[in-house]
């Protein structure tokens, strides 16, 4: 377990080097940034029994929340990053690299990761930055870049068929 342990500090210290410099603060593996009214927050998560990691990322919309720092299943908008990152041979390949027992190397790893961000999270990040943004794709099931999940937020904000 402590090489699975050494990989992900690696891969942490490069996901830092792309988040870092954006606001993102680092606390365990997740990285925070905030602005008036949203918390953004990009996730490593443990899938507990394996040495295989995932991809998390999300909003919380800051007047309807408590928690400054709330668990990734917490947010309230949440992409998955096995749902989201297109296309599927990418997001097997994205997954691949977040498998510790995969034959990447930490170059390898870091490359493939520090691409989904730069690709799938960061534009959601800019694409969402306000409350009023986080409503409209709520309420359009073809919103550009729409998210995975949403978890206690106004039912009105709800496209008018959803049931």
């Amino acid at each position: 377990m402590a090489v699975f342990k050494e990989k992900l500090t690696r891969l942490e210290g490069a996901i830092h080097q792309v988040l870092s410099p954006l606001g993102f603060k680092k606390q365990k593996s997740n990285w925070r940034r905030s602005n008036e009214e949203l918390l953004q927050q990009f996730s490593i998560v443990s899938q507990q029994l394996i040495a295989s990691y995932s991809a998390d990322w999300g909003l919380n919309v800051l007047s309807f929340s408590e928690d400054p720092k709330p668990l990734p299943h917490r947010l309230h908008v949440r992409w998955i990053g096995q749902e989201t990152v297109k296309p599927h041979k990418r997001s097997l390949l994205v997954s691949s690299a977040l498998d510790f027992e995969s034959d990447f190397s930490d170059e390898e790893r870091a490359k493939v990761i520090n691409q989904m961000l730069v690709s799938d999270v960061l534009p959601c990040f800019e694409a969402f930055q306000t409350k009023e943004s986080v409503r409209q794709m709520m309420g359009d099931w073809n919103f550009p870049r729409r998210a995975s999940m949403f978890f206690n937020l106004p039912k009105d904000w709800w496209p008018p068929d959803a049931s």
